[in-house]
């Protein structure tokens, strides 16, 4: 009888540890995936025209977004009908409609150089990327943020 409770309670142990496990291996992978989404997001804004190429020019048209005029100099055209798109259009061609976001360019200083797109995004769990860009002649931050 002492032999089978003993069992019993080393079998419940072992079952509690196994799922807390698991439920922290989901976290991670759940983590890492919406880090590499941002760190592919954030390529595709600073070094891509987007598709077409053109596309600021009728946003409504876009396939991909980006705001590149060329390698990491980002174009104000394309910034600002970035910033003039609505906010679920523009998850939906990033490819992130489970994801919520936010956007801004800043200067070295940390003022802001555009105005803040997206949604206002706490800090628990959420990838937070810092890219250095040019905009506008000058060197700047383009800051992203992700979080599911």
């Amino acid at each position: 009888m002492a032999a089978m409770f003993i069992f019993i309670v080393l079998l419940t142990a072992v079952m509690l540890m196994w799922n807390r496990y698991v439920a922290i291996a989901d976290n991670q992978v759940e983590y890492d995936e919406a880090q590499i989404m941002a760190y592919q997001i954030s390529d595709i804004l600073i070094k891509s025209q987007g598709r077409p190429s053109n596309w600021e020019e009728n946003s409504s048209k876009a396939l991909i977004i980006g705001l590149a005029s060329s390698d990491r100099t980002l174009s104000s055209a394309k910034i600002n009908a970035f910033l003039n798109m609505s906010y679920n259009d523009s998850k939906k061609i990033l490819g992130i409609p489970y994801y919520d976001f936010s956007f801004q360019v800043k200067n070295l200083l940390g003022d802001n150089l555009t105005s803040f797109y997206g949604e206002t995004i706490e800090e628990d769990f959420t990838i937070s990327l810092k890219r250095y860009i040019f905009y506008e002649n000058e060197k700047a931050i383009m800051e992203l943020k992700i979080k599911k």
